[in-house]
């Protein structure tokens, strides 16, 4: 299947099917923080486990061709610590920094733990329809088992359905960084849209997901003046890996409808103006 971007002489091209759900030039947030991660495990020996990727989405990125560069600024005997930049035409358009920890034994004793939170599967879950969205559910097949915008906390699943770069395989943590980009959209949206845009995403894991899905179940949320903060609990289905926590503002947007741009509610992000 084709991937949102193929590499072609060191730069990303974005295809149509890239675009996002916020303007027409403009690509979707979850596969902006999926390519951000693509760059992060080159950096992986195998040795290493990604326990904190934070994506800063502070520009939209234009559906141009894209640079990425990458390097690594600790490297100590437990712990790496990579920063990875995306650029179009010398501007810097979104940067992702990472905490790589160095994988060993689990040490003795019993350690206090929180209610484990559980959700059904998705199973039988139909899956989500959104009219006009053309281009986002190439790549993202999304079940909701708990509607946003209820009288319950919002949880989805989601499935990433194609690579994020042409060619290149569908690892977890391009799989967990793509889908967790969501917890904005899940955790921001009420019954009359969604008008918050993420300007970042940060990912806790304590492991990489397991199989295809990804639950985002909204654990916390607030806003006041424009401002929302939101952390989702990230759940596969042998339960929770880790943590998505987001920081949005408040947007006006525009809804692509059969390739027109008309004022509707959203129903995804991806980086702040």
């Amino acid at each position: 299947m084709t991937g949102a971007f193929t590499l072609e002489q060191g730069l990303y091209i974005p295809g149509e099917s890239a675009r996002g759900p916020w303007g027409e030039n403009e690509l979707g947030g979850g596969l902006i923080t999926g390519l951000l991660a693509h760059e992060v495990e080159r950096h992986d020996d195998g040795t290493l486990h990604p326990a904190r990727l934070t994506f800063d989405m502070y520009r939209p990125v234009p559906r141009g061709p894209l640079r990425m560069t990458s390097r690594v600024v600790r490297d100590g005997r437990r712990i790496r610590v990579v920063d990875v930049s995306l650029t179009h035409e010398d501007i810097e358009v979104s940067r992702a920094s990472a905490l790589l920890i160095r994988r060993t034994e689990e040490p003795p004793g019993e350690v206090a733990r929180p209610p484990v939170s559980t959700v059904a599967g998705p199973e039988g879950i139909a899956p989500d329809q959104w009219p006009g969205r053309v281009n986002v559910e190439r790549f993202l097949e999304n079940r909701s088992l708990r509607p946003t915008g209820g009288s319950e906390p919002a949880a989805r699943w989601t499935r990433v359905s194609r690579p994020v770069v042409d060619g290149a395989p569908i690892t977890p943590l391009v799989r967990a960084a793509t889908a967790g980009e969501a917890a904005s959209p899940v955790s921001n949206r009420s019954p009359v849209g969604l008008y918050f845009k993420n300007a970042d995403t940060t990912l806790y894991m304590h492991r990489l997901p397991i199989g295809e899905w990804i639950c985002l179940e909204v654990v916390a949320r607030g806003s006041a003046e424009g401002v929302a903060v939101a952390e989702c609990a990230l759940h596969d289905e042998h339960g929770i890996f880790g943590r998505s926590l987001v920081a949005c503002v408040a947007t006006a947007r525009n809804e692509m409808i059969g390739g027109r741009a008309s004022e509707a509610p959203a129903a995804g992000a991806s980086g702040a103006p």
